[in-house]
């Protein structure tokens, strides 16, 4: 057994390690969040989506609203819902609005 101020030192040297590694994917994944949104505002739907996609996989709110947001520019409004609806969940004030503009317009399934 280590002595107290060895596993008090290994659990500060840990959350450390996890605090830099968490920031280091968040902002991995808000630089390719960025390039697909940029590549959806261009109409690049396709590149949009095989961006985001793994990643909104991943629960990330603002990702699963661009796929929401694709899949309702293809048309695929019932998976778009779905989508929404898990961006909302994760507390993406947006896709609460565009959920209801889908209703409105009589897209909500």
């Amino acid at each position: 057994m280590l002595p107290k101020y060895q596993t008090i030192t290994f659990i500060f040297f840990s959350t450390i390690f996890l605090v830099f590694c968490s920031k280091s994917i968040a902002t991995e994944n808000k630089s390719a969040i960025d390039e697909g949104k940029n590549y959806f505002f261009e109409n690049n739907l396709n590149k949009s989506f095989d961006i985001l996609y793994p990643i909104a996989k991943k629960n990330d709110e603002e990702a699963q609203f661009y796929i929401g947001a694709i899949l309702q520019k293809r048309k695929d409004y019932k998976v778009a819902l779905e989508w929404f609806k898990k961006s909302g969940k994760n507390n993406y004030s947006q896709a609460y609005y565009q959920i209801g503009l889908m209703y409105d317009n009589g897209q909500g399934g």
